[in-house]
């Protein structure tokens, strides 16, 4: 019989490979879409995305979370900004903050090495 479950690694890697093609691509994605497109995970991806974003951060590599948005504010979620910058802000600090990962993310071009450290 064969095992359909995905382990915590296989399912990093899925979310990992689809953030990258995205920033490739200089956009962003919803939840919601990438629940569509990674429809056999769970349906909050908030410690994946923390996971992915540790890894880069450990790796002098752009927190690629931060292109993982609300469909309502096209921003992340509040927890994106508690956990990588001490808590709530306010809209327009979100804006910057926001403004200023996705350049980071959209000029890095050495995305391709990330998946190995998954």
């Amino acid at each position: 019989m064969k095992n359909d479950k995905l382990t915590q690694k296989d399912s990093d890697i899925i979310v990992a490979k689809i953030l990258i093609e995205v920033a490739k691509q200089g956009g962003t994605i919803t939840y919601k879409d990438l629940g569509k497109k990674t429809t056999r995970l769970p349906v909050s991806f908030s410690k994946t995305l923390e996971r992915i974003s540790d890894i880069c951060i450990a790796n002098n590599m752009p927190r690629l979370s931060a292109i993982v948005v609300s469909k309502e504010t096209r921003r992340p979620q509040v927890g994106y900004y508690n956990v990588y910058y001490g808590g709530e802000q306010s809209p327009r600090n979100e804006g910057i903050l926001f403004a200023k990962d996705c350049v980071e993310i959209y000029e890095y071009d050495n995305w391709d090495s990330l998946l190995p450290l998954i």
